[in-house]
């Protein structure tokens, strides 16, 4: 599946958090997560509030598209 930017861009991670445990970089681009569009900061709290087993991140970094699963 393709998705259109918009994402959202990781500006930065601070300390030892998730992100940056699963190789989250400043820079990648969040484009959805378990097959939703993420356009907005509300989008992306809103899709990681609901608590499914896992999530399927899609991210844009440096023009490369990359999938990965977290949890499950």
């Amino acid at each position: 599946r393709e998705y259109e930017e918009p994402g959202v861009i990781i500006l930065s991670l601070s300390g030892n958090t998730i992100a940056g445990r699963l190789g989250l970089r400043p820079g990648d681009m969040i484009l959805a997560v378990n097959e939703t569009a993420v356009t907005s900061v509300a989008d992306l709290q809103r899709i990681l509030s609901a608590p499914p087993r896992s999530w399927a991140v899609t991210l844009n970094r440096g023009g490369q598209v990359l999938k990965f699963q977290v949890g499950g």
